[in-house]
């Protein structure tokens, strides 16, 4: 709810921040008698102006607390996935279409389906750095959302083609209050639960205090788990871990560390597809049906396709926490301050393929030479269609998941404040000035596959005593009749060697500081009504910055860098954006307004 007192006087708030060509919502609170306890709540949108008779007639839907407490919701992504006008957000994410398409508790508003990008999203009438709601405010402190459902392009600015939408928080409360959702599935492969607590105190000498925090949880859904959905997704790869190689003719002989090997491929040569492609998938699950499921590939169009899709999840394992603090002080009939803080922390747990198939690295720099124990074509190959680990059932770097995937995990910090002063001016003239300053910052750990020394293992030269081999071949796994311990088989020493420790990294960090001040009120009366003007100055610095992964600058990355070519680079971006604006109003007839 508005923070204001009810003392007999006019009290509004106006929440706005206007970046390059975009306003935000207003919101004024109308002067109440004294003896009257009901307050009119005023709802400007689409103008400076207080009581604009354009902002009257904008299309404004509110939700309020109550509604989404009611509703039965687990969180804010989940109700307004359901309203006529949301569509596609990520809640309910296109999870069948792709391996990176997982479900999250951490959606973004997309009016009418037009985009994210497309609903410029407030918190508290000011533009924020992070529109995800989960990391808006503990949904315990969200007085209300208003959501305009016009196209504000013209007002508002390019990203808010298909609206705006206003997170409005709680300000005064006396109290505690607290709240706990749980939802399973029918099955229990998935959990979601969310506790979340407020409290507040409102002191005889003009300040107000909320406090809130929410802590939610949501346990992963993996694809195997729904067989029905993973048939219609079937998602497959051409490279396997058990996968096709290709003769490679004129190779420079030894290993050329991080260089091309010099060879060719002969373009009338077949692709040769793995001996064990389709050979030890007896007494596993068919295609998709288990976490081990099909684990020699199948062989289709000339490659042995892998089912990547099994160690994908429909809806990721994520841990979010919230904490929201406002101090509002009415320092003088005509001066209010208020200061929020808003700290968010979101854990993600995710599981992806051990390895991805990179055919960049493969095909022109990897090299099995023909002397390799366990190259029975007897001549120079080269990986054509294959990715490293899979679920074939050979050795696997010691701290991958059961199922073969790979653990990956990454956290978010979303950090915002702002201080806010509003006034009285002189008659009906009322201003603001506010400074809000913002940071993300997105950190993770895992493990990469060096190119370098997966170079070196499959020339004889891998593991700590540079002696060992990397059998690349269906028959590094004991269920592969070609196996032989010791001479096929990959040890874990060696494995764990190849896997280069990418822990506690920093990726991105951004910043954006926002200052806005504005005055409004009426200037004279003409027989219509008053004249009204707006009129202020905005600012904002907006910085990102882009940490490239220390191993990707080096090429060591397997998976995610070329050796060959340009690599990735830390980068800096930054934009600055000064305005200054007016907006004059003058009622012309009583039902027509310039």
């Amino acid at each position: 709810m508005l923070n204001f007192t009810r003392r007999g006087q006019l009290r509004h708030l106006i929440h706005s921040c206007f970046v390059a060509s975009f306003a935000l919502p207003m919101l004024a609170q109308a002067q109440q008698p004294a003896a009257d306890p009901e307050v009119e709540e005023v709802v400007v949108t689409g103008s400076y102006i207080r009581n604009s008779a354009f902002a009257q007639n904008s299309p404004v839907d509110t939700v309020t607390a109550e509604d989404l407490f009611e509703s039965g919701a687990p969180n804010m992504g989940q109700y307004i996935r359901d309203l006529s006008y949301t569509q596609n957000t990520n809640v309910v994410n296109i999870v069948l279409g792709s391996a990176d398409g997982g479900q999250t508790g951490n959606s973004s508003f997309n009016l009418r389906g037009l985009g994210e990008n497309s609903t410029l999203t407030l918190i508290d009438g000011t533009r924020s750095l992070n529109t995800l709601m989960s990391a808006s405010l503990p949904e315990i402190a969200v007085a209300r959302m208003e959501m305009v459902l016009d196209g504000g392009s013209a007002l508002y600015g390019s990203d808010a083609v298909a609206g705006v939408v206003n997170i409005i928080p709680i300000k005064q409360f006396e109290g505690f209050k607290a709240r706990t959702f749980y939802q399973r599935t029918e099955d229990g492969a998935m959990e979601n639960m969310t506790g979340s607590f407020m409290w507040g105190k409102s002191f005889n000498n003009g300040v107000e205090y909320v406090g809130a925090f929410e802590a939610q949880k949501q346990t992963p859904l993996m694809m195997y788990e729904r067989t029905r959905e993973w048939e219609h997704s079937d998602n497959a790869s051409n490279s396997g871990p058990v996968g096709s190689f290709k003769q490679l003719t004129g190779a420079l002989p030894g290993v050329q560390v991080l260089k091309p090997h010099g060879g060719k491929h002969l373009p009338s040569s077949p692709v040769l597809i793995d001996r064990d492609c389709g050979q030890f998938n007896t007494g596993f699950l068919p295609r998709g049906l288990g976490y081990n499921s099909n684990p020699s590939g199948t062989k289709y169009l000339g490659n042995c396709t892998y089912d990547y899709s099994i160690q994908h999840a429909y809806s990721r394992h994520e841990v979010n926490y919230n904490l929201y603090n406002s101090v509002s002080f009415e320092a003088t009939d005509w001066l209010r301050l208020n200061l929020t803080m808003n700290n968010h922390y979101r854990l993600n747990h995710n599981a992806s393929t051990g390895t991805s198939p990179n055919g960049g690295n493969d095909r022109d720099v990897m090299k099995i030479p023909a002397n390799h124990p366990a190259n029975y074509f007897g001549f120079d190959v080269t990986p054509w269609s294959w990715r490293p680990f899979g679920n074939s059932g050979g050795t696997l770097p010691s701290w991958y998941n059961s199922d073969s995937s790979k653990p990956i995990h990454s956290d978010d910090a979303f950090n915002r404040t702002k201080l806010l002063a509003e006034y009285d001016i002189a008659g009906s003239w009322t201003g603001y000035t506010y400074y809000s300053r913002q940071e993300t910052k997105a950190m993770g750990d895992s493990h990469v596959l060096s190119s370098s020394r997966l170079q070196l293992a499959m020339s004889g030269q891998g593991g700590p005593s540079g002696k060992e081999w990397f059998n690349p071949f269906g028959s590094q796994s004991p269920l592969s009749k070609y196996y032989v311990k010791g001479v096929t088989s990959n040890s874990q020493e060696m494995i764990d060697w190849l896997m280069l420790a990418d822990q506690n990294r920093v990726s991105s960090r951004n910043y954006l500081d926002i200052f806005e001040t504005l005055a409004t009120g009426e200037l004279f009366d003409v027989p219509a009504g008053p004249v009204q003007l707006a009129v202020g100055f905005q600012w904002r610095d907006l910085l990102n910055s882009d940490f490239a992964n220390p191993w990707t600058i080096l090429g060591e990355n397997y998976a995610n860098s070329q050796i060959l070519g340009a690599r990735q680079k830390d980068a800096d971006y930054g934009s600055e954006t000064r305005a200054v604006f007016m907006e004059l109003e003058i009622p012309v007839l009583e039902t027509l307004t310039a």
